[in-house]
């Protein structure tokens, strides 16, 4: 009889609580719209890439802290039901959890998000950097710089065949000088159109896309992923270049469908799929995703995946 081996993936960054609210259409300014809906759920985009890779259903490690709050308890239950190790979240005595405020027009298919900082990981914190290490691959995705600069600089001291895929939102965002130099520390790095044109000071697509290539000479990149929304998705290595055109759903909402994507492509690259394959399976894991209110309402499971894509679930598996 032989087992399956199943991929484990560490995820060190942010998580948190998201309060969703369901508008008809956004109002003017000074004026008011018409609350339709409205929920809390479990949210942050380290915690939302990392139930994306459980639900795909490979074994998954989360990194990151939450308050000794009402939202914190809840958020630790849903780690249970995923079924995600949580045996590096620290629960932050005396501090309050993460919470995004989230408006979703039904009109325009969009949402503007607000967001409440509160605990979140940073340099000094006790980490398991033997433990994190000793995963397939590492997702990091956490915003404070200093410790972002301390583990991307690890691999190479401590374990030097650890992978990493490194998010772009905090990097973009953070407005430091070394934000490039930082991502290309990273094995693979993942983001949308607008965060790859801040982080290469780039003036469109086809600039930015050059500026990763043309440095990946002499850097730990390998491969620079950008999702693109409803116009699909690129990537390029050092010499190559592929475009997959968008995977069409019928969208409720679209929170959390950026952390969808950067899952998938997590666990396209611990399978070593070819780029083309990991982006048209990346694409269908982000559109499916947004079937429903919520960053992880929708998240979908390797056999709806295997559905829209029109193959067989075995030939998406470990």
């Amino acid at each position: 009889m032989t087992f399956r081996r199943v991929p484990r993936i560490a995820a060190v960054g942010l998580s948190g609580w998201d309060e969703m609210v369901v508008v008809d259409r956004y109002p003017l300014l000074g004026s008011f719209a018409m609350i339709r809906e409205f929920g809390g759920f479990p949210g942050g985009t380290t915690l939302n890439s990392a139930t994306t890779l459980a639900r795909l259903g490979l074994r998954i490690s989360l990194v990151s802290v939450v308050g000794d709050d009402d939202e914190g308890h809840r958020i630790l239950e849903s780690l249970d039901h995923e079924g995600i190790d949580r045996g590096w979240v620290v629960m932050s005595e005396g501090e309050r959890t993460d919470r995004s405020f989230v408006v979703v027009s039904r009109d325009e298919r969009e949402r503007t998000i607000f967001c409440q900082q509160r605990t979140t990981l940073k340099k000094g914190d006790p980490l398991d950097i033997a433990g994190i290490f000793a995963h397939e691959l590492v997702v990091l995705d956490v915003d404070d710089m200093p410790l972002r600069r301390f583990l991307v600089d690890l691999p190479a001291h401590t374990r030097p065949t650890a992978r990493l895929l490194g998010p772009m939102t905090y990097l973009a965002d953070s407005g430091e000088a070394d934000a490039w130099e930082i991502a290309l520390r990273h094995d693979v790095i993942v983001g949308n159109e607008r965060e790859l044109l801040t982080l290469t000071s780039a003036g469109s697509l086809a600039e930015g896309l050059d500026i990763a290539q043309h440095s990946m000479s002499g850097t730990n990149l390998r491969a620079c992923v950008v999702s693109r929304g409803n116009q699909g998705a690129v990537a390029v290595t050092k010499d190559q270049r592929w475009d997959v055109p968008a995977t069409p759903v019928e969208t409720v909402d679209s929170t959390g469908a950026g952390d969808a994507f950067a899952g998938a492509i997590a666990y396209a690259t611990v399978m070593r799929w070819a780029w083309d394959r990991a982006l048209e399976f990346a694409n269908a894991v982000a559109a499916l995703s947004t079937r429903a209110l919520g960053a992880q309402a929708a998240l979908p499971s390797i056999p709806e995946v295997a559905s829209i894509l029109k193959v067989e679930p075995a030939t998406l598996l470990p």
